[in-house]
């Protein structure tokens, strides 16, 4: 999270940072239905980020995709996503949102009830007009978010929200396993889409044009390249990992029925993250605390690898979500630090997002159906890379430069 999940709840909060730094002119008042018919169309965009291992891990034991497919059909997912808010957002106004919410909700749906009948290519295509459709209702959202005058707030709630649904549906899947099969997530995800639909015309039709940042001041500083860069790591390992976290249980004898609780349960530890971050956060050293989480994962990497069996894999994967969370929020006051002026803080979204899209590539790359092992040193090399680009940049920031 959203879950992955939460790559992308993190990268419309920098958005929402970065728009309450905008001229006041930029900012709006919406009203309440409005704000709910976005966010719950957010969510079901976000729902497949939390519940991958559970969606793709079954089409995986059902033989419908290899482990390179299932890594593909991740990736596909999250540049679709990731990409197409971007580009939105960088050239395209906010208009029509309506027609183009209806839209991409529709497609978004189909494309998930696509999917139930199909194998390997066919699998990732689908996922891949997920995350193009997805893209288009976050440009919603983020637009919504940014100029909204409680910005930090709303993207806040949006954040729970995403974890909150996302394990309600990991929590829900097993209870109906039997009558779909390995389809479940697929079913539920397009049945979801569709009730939401409605929403749309909550939505208001079109947004103010925010003023236009003040111009570049040259090119990125080696200190703001160290912080984005352990963004794009951190959640490289991060996203890496979860995918591959059901097969992973497997290979310890844990039973699908247990690894979707515990999946589910570790969507709801997310959320206990996300809190404790809101509480503390402020009064927590940044790099200190991210060097902290850093360490953490390669814990959960380590637990995971080294002590097999169901004991172990629970309390590694509660571990794992509670600190998924807990150190996103941490990110941006990291590049505030770096560059006050925020401009290194609006590009965090992009390298959490390039960072979600390319984990499982670089994790998965010598896994295999028999053997997904590989996954761990992978993860812990990149979370170790993450640490080392933090605690470098700490050093630029000690010193003033």
């Amino acid at each position: 999270m959203n879950g992955e999940a939460e790559a992308i709840g993190a990268g419309i909060e920098t958005l929402a940072h970065a728009g309450e730094a905008v001229a006041e002119s930029g900012q709006e008042h919406f009203r309440l239905p409005a704000l709910i018919a976005a966010l719950s169309l957010g969510c079901v965009a976000l729902l497949m980020l939390g519940v991958q291992p559970l969606v793709l891990g079954a089409l995986l034991s059902d033989h419908r995709i290899s482990v390179s497919e299932l890594t593909w059909s991740a990736t596909v997912e999250m540049l679709g996503l990731g990409l197409v808010s971007a580009l939105l957002a960088g050239f395209l106004p906010h208009r029509q949102l309506r027609v183009l919410g209806a839209a991409a909700t529709v497609i978004l749906a189909l494309a998930n009830f696509a999917g139930l009948y199909c194998n390997g290519l066919g699998v990732i295509a689908c996922r891949a007009v997920v995350g193009v459709s997805g893209g288009v209702v976050l440009w919603i959202v983020a637009g919504l978010i940014t100029r909204s005058a409680s910005a930090v707030r709303i993207s806040g709630i949006f954040l729970g929200a995403q974890s909150l649904t996302q394990a309600a549906l990991a929590a829900a899947i097993p209870g109906f396993a039997g009558f779909t099969g390995a389809n479940t997530g697929l079913v539920a995800m397009g049945v979801v889409a569709l009730l939401m639909l409605p929403l749309v015309l909550l939505l208001p039709n079109q947004l103010s044009i925010l003023p236009k940042p003040p111009p570049g001041r040259g090119p990125l500083s080696l200190p703001g390249g160290l912080g984005l860069a352990a963004t794009f790591l951190m959640m490289a390992g991060v996203v890496g990992l979860w995918v591959f976290i059901q097969a992973l249980g497997k290979m310890d004898g844990v039973d699908d029925k247990t690894a979707s609780f515990v999946i589910a349960a570790s969507l709801a530890t997310q959320i206990l993250g996300a809190a404790a971050v809101a509480v503390f956060g402020p009064r927590l050293p940044t790099v200190p605390s991210l060097v902290a989480v850093g360490l953490g994962n390669l814990a959960v990497v380590a637990l995971i690898g080294l002590l097999h069996g169901g004991a172990v894999f629970l309390p590694a994967t509660l571990l794992f979500g509670f600190l998924w969370t807990a150190g996103l929020p941490l990110v941006f006051p990291l590049l505030t630090q770096i560059d006050p002026t925020r401009r290194v803080a609006m590009l965090s979204s992009g390298a959490q997002l390039l960072g979600s899209a390319a984990g499982p590539l670089l994790t998965g790359l010598f896994a295999t159906d028999a053997n997904v092992r590989p996954v761990l040193p992978t993860s812990a090399a990149l979370f170790c890379a993450a640490v080392l680009a933090i605690v470098l940049a700490g050093a630029f920031i000690r010193k003033g430069r």
